[in-house]
């Protein structure tokens, strides 16, 4: 099973540098990835004209899902045969973005449980309350999955703080400390980072991608696939997706994790 995570950066429509229209790039890459799961941040419009345009691209990448609309940006889960979205909730109350929590089966009795986030951009006070609320839905004993982007930095990547470039909501608000309780929650909860398992002595980053020239972020880490144990057991690999068009599709490269 191949699971991905990926940032589209306002669903393509916003100019990324000298790149205008991203659709078909961000599409090219989602075929390139060729996942199972897929969880997508920012689907900014995709929702309009009876989700004409998240409809179009999940038949385009060969898959099927759902579109979830909150306050924030919408967020969107696209699945391959044979797995399929079998139930699903939205949690809009005390999330930014919101959080959809997912059933996934597979027609032959194997069943998963995903939660896709996209946490908040105001602090770890906000993240922190998202992920417990996020974990009160989820049992790790069972199949489950974690994923999104989180907008922190894990405490399992030694960043130097010195020379560091980061937007302050990755930060704790006293002492400019890198926000590393909330990774360090989901940790504790038993859900396993799949990159940094995989990676223990490699660092990587997920953004910024060449084409965001302006970003205010240094190299960071900011999405993830946590597994639950039993999974965990299971992890083959774990990549962030750097070929092209991933370069200029978005601000983000996204992550890929395979299950045997």
């Amino acid at each position: 099973m191949r699971i991905a995570t990926y940032n589209t950066f306002e669903g393509g429509r916003a100019q990324l540098g000298p790149i205008r229209g991203r659709d078909r790039l961000l599409l090219d890459v989602v075929k390139g990835i060729n996942p199972d799961l897929i969880a997508m941040q920012e689907l900014v419009d995709w929702q309009d004209h009876g989700r004409e345009r998240f409809e179009s691209f999940a038949n385009a990448a060969g898959m099927a899902g759902e579109i979830f609309v909150g306050d924030g940006f919408p967020i969107g889960v696209l699945t391959r045969r044979p797995w399929r979205i079998a139930r699903s909730r939205f949690l809009r109350a005390g999330f930014w973005h919101g959080l959809a929590l997912v059933e996934l089966e597979d027609g032959k009795g194997s069943l998963i449980q995903a939660l896709a986030a996209h946490l908040s951009p105001l602090g770890p006070r906000q993240r922190h309350a998202e992920v417990a609320a996020a974990l009160d839905l989820i049992d790790p004993a069972a199949p489950a999955i974690l994923l999104g982007d989180l907008n922190l930095i894990s405490h399992f990547d030694h960043v130097p703080v010195r020379g560091l470039t980061l937007p302050t909501f990755v930060r704790h608000a006293a002492g400019g400390a890198l926000d590393q309780r909330v990774s360090r929650m989901i940790a504790g909860a038993g859900f396993i980072d799949a990159y940094a398992r995989l990676h223990p002595e490699r660092g990587g980053h997920t953004i910024p991608t060449p084409a965001a020239v302006e970003s205010p972020f240094s190299p960071a880490r900011l999405d993830y696939i946590h597994v639950s144990p039993g999974l965990a057991a299971r992890l083959s690999s774990a990549r962030i997706y750097r070929r092209p068009p991933a370069a200029e599709a978005s601000d983000h490269f996204p992550l890929v994790v395979d299950l045997d």
